[in-house]
């Protein structure tokens, strides 16, 4: 069986999170051709690609109060609204990398993930198991879900990762890497420096320099993404956080750390 790797375009890489509903799409296209020519040079491996929502998302769920659930007509409209425009941009990354050659399949997480109390409740894997065994790409993203307690729940990329790793893991599939790219170079400390590694032990350290991320953004930004970084670790795999802009992709592959590795 060959061994996942999962890759998220980050929401502030992939669009101007200060610019309600605009991608950068000369970025999602570079991206696109960094993975294809990865699945060449690494055949023996599989991808699990996720995408954040950026300013697709984000802008919305800010404007009509989503984030917190549904108790207005306003909300079911928003719930309505963020589904439409985070599945827009997921189809402007998809349709990026199939031009690249990526067999790439949009995997729609308001369709196979269900939430209770904000926490994933189920989810149908047979589809994404089934692509996989295609040698085709799955293609997640952060999206609103149907909360059987709130109404909605906001799953971002990082979830939905965790989510997978987890159940995936449940299945015999072997996980090796999970990648964050970013417009940062890694998780900065209190100098703007890059933290080269971060572990359980070291983590209570860097905490406090940890961001949120500028523009609209309703998960949490760099924080979230470290903690969400250290459950993962605990199964024994290597995330890395990176600059998405500077072709880092083969460096980690190949074993190099051009950002920072939470471990």
């Amino acid at each position: 069986m060959k061994k996942l790797i999962f890759i998220k375009f980050g929401g502030s890489l992939i669009t101007y999170k200060d610019k309600p509903y605009t991608p950068r799409r000369d970025i999602i296209r570079e991206l696109s051709k960094e993975i294809k020519k990865l699945q060449q040079i690494y055949s023996d491996h599989a991808f699990i690609l996720g995408n954040g929502a950026g300013s697709f998302g984000h802008y919305a769920a800010t404007e009509l109060n989503v984030a917190d659930g549904m108790k207005s007509k306003k909300q079911k409209y928003g719930f309505a609204l963020v589904q439409s425009k985070v599945k827009e941009l997921n189809k402007i990354v998809v349709d990026e990398l199939l031009k690249t050659g990526v067999n790439s399949i949009s995997i729609h997480p308001s369709s196979v993930v269900t939430a209770s109390k904000g926490k994933a409740n189920k989810i149908f894997l047979d589809s994404i198991k089934g692509i996989l065994s295609l040698g085709m790409t799955p293609v997640v993203y952060g999206d609103i879900v149907f909360d059987d307690k709130k109404g909605s729940h906001i799953f971002s990329t990082e979830n939905l990762f965790e989510i997978l790793v987890s159940k995936l893991y449940k299945k015999s599939f072997s996980v090796d890497k999970v990648i964050y790219l970013s417009i940062v170079d890694g998780v900065l400390n209190a100098e703007k420096k890059v933290i080269p590694t971060i572990t359980q032990k070291t983590y209570s350290k860097f905490k406090k320099h940890l961001y949120k991320t500028e523009g609209y953004d309703v998960t949490g930004g760099m924080l979230h993404k470290v903690e969400k970084a250290l459950k993962l670790s605990k199964s024994g795999i290597q995330i890395y956080i990176a600059n998405g802009r500077k072709n880092v992709l083969a460096k980690i592959l190949q074993g190099k750390n051009p950002g920072t590795l939470i471990t």
